[in-house]
């Protein structure tokens, strides 16, 4: 697979780079759902619910106020 840099120069993706690249997805999808589910174990121990949140465009969560469910 192909990328592209700033500059619009193609540049080949190794093997090795494109299966790293891979598993820091899978990685990070486990890591989701794994923090998803103690989410929800928390809520459920705590009897609270669970805020309604969004993220930014730079990665930050924040909770939503006042949202139709």
């Amino acid at each position: 697979m192909a990328k592209k840099i700033k500059n619009e120069i193609p540049v080949q993706e190794s093997a090795q780079a494109s299966e790293v690249s891979d598993k820091v997805t899978e990685s990070r999808e486990l890591l989701g759902k794994q923090m998803s589910a103690n989410l929800i174990a928390i809520a459920e121990l705590t009897h609270t619910p669970i805020p309604h949140m969004q993220v930014d465009e730079d990665g930050v969560f924040h909770e939503i106020q006042n949202t139709d469910r």
